[in-house]
């Protein structure tokens, strides 16, 4: 039986997130299209910053990644966030991954979204800009035993050798005082050690449990990045708590791990942190180049989730007129 997509034209994408994906004739853009919504993807609640519930960063990761699969391209080459993407708590957004071919093997990608309550006419909102490419295997990285490379310490012995522990207690308090609540799902963090400058943690994917059809559930990636405020790496101070702001060089492989063994380090010019990632059994999840972190401002989140309806064209105004008499009784 054909599904709801295919009724349409359209093919099935197959994710949490996205809902059908349809290719243009000349095989030169590809739009993946979904709907989000706190009523929808409960598990969203669970981030909350300054008030608001934001769409994690490390959601539009997972996005931008499906839609690399689409189009051939293993590695996200660059990927920045320019807008969050706060959700509404009555309704929700349309969502929109537009890939478009540019110069040689790389794509263009874009996300947008657009919130249902929407005057007519109203404009989508772009919220990350990247490029992908091809290639970018995350097994193709790591020698045969599991050294040589970022994933080296965490494949055969964990906690590694020479780390210390670092404590996590007070972590999320610290963090809702700075303005980030995460509930249960985005807990996640279980341990975290350091060794010179390197940042070692473990995390656990909360009460929502290993999700189906996701590469890296956003939730459980979002908590490996609480690390780094733990740990104080990658020019982030210990206990100061920030957020993703671009991305290069990822490469996810997909398994659905409600585990990962994480290490994180500065990059030469100081400003972020790289990432490597394993399952609990040692293989090869996730690989980030560079990351870079900002702290993000009540203000920002206020601005982004102001409704597009204060937006519209038209609206009524009382003016005061003089010079009219009264009316006759």
């Amino acid at each position: 039986m054909r599904g709801v997509a295919a009724d349409f034209g359209l093919a099935e994408a197959g994710h949490p997130l996205l809902g059908a994906v349809v290719e243009s004739a000349d095989g030169g853009r590809v739009v993946l299209s979904g709907r989000l919504s706190v009523a929808g993807q409960v598990w969203l609640a669970d981030h909350v910053v300054h008030g608001a519930v934001v769409f994690p960063g490390t959601g539009f990761v997972e996005l931008v990644v499906r839609a690399g699969e689409q189009v051939g391209c293993g590695c996200v080459e660059e990927l920045v966030i320019e807008a969050p993407l706060v959700l509404p708590e009555e309704t929700g957004v349309r969502l929109q991954v537009v890939v478009e071919k540019a110069e040689g093997e790389r794509w263009d990608v874009q996300v947008f979204s657009l919130r249902e309550d929407a005057v007519a006419g109203g404009s989508w909102t772009r919220h990350v800009s990247g490029v992908l490419m091809p290639g970018g295997s995350v097994g193709a990285v790591v020698g045969s035993d599991g050294s040589g490379s970022g994933f080296g310490g965490l494949v055969d012995v964990w906690p590694p050798v020479g780390a210390e522990v670092v404590g996590i207690e007070g972590f999320y308090g610290r963090a809702a005082e700075a303005g980030l609540v995460y509930g249960p799902v985005f807990r996640g963090l279980r341990g975290v050690w350091r060794r010179g400058e390197e940042v070692f943690a473990e995390v656990e994917l909360g009460s929502v449990g290993v999700s189906g059809g996701f590469g890296v559930h956003p939730a459980l990636l979002d908590a490996a990045l609480h690390a780094v405020g733990v740990g104080g790496v990658g020019g982030v101070s210990a206990g100061v708590s920030v957020l993703p702001f671009s991305w290069s060089g990822v490469v996810v492989r997909g398994l659905g791990s409600g585990v990962l063994r994480v290490r994180l380090c500065g990059v030469e010019s100081g400003d972020g942190v790289s990432l490597w990632a394993v399952d609990g059994s040692g293989v090869p999840v996730v690989s980030v180049e560079r990351l870079a972190l900002r702290a993000v401002t009540a203000d920002q989140i206020g601005s982004a989730g102001r409704s597009v309806r204060d937006e519209a064209l038209f609206g009524v105004e009382w003016t005061a007129v003089s010079g009219l008499s009264a009316a006759p009784e």
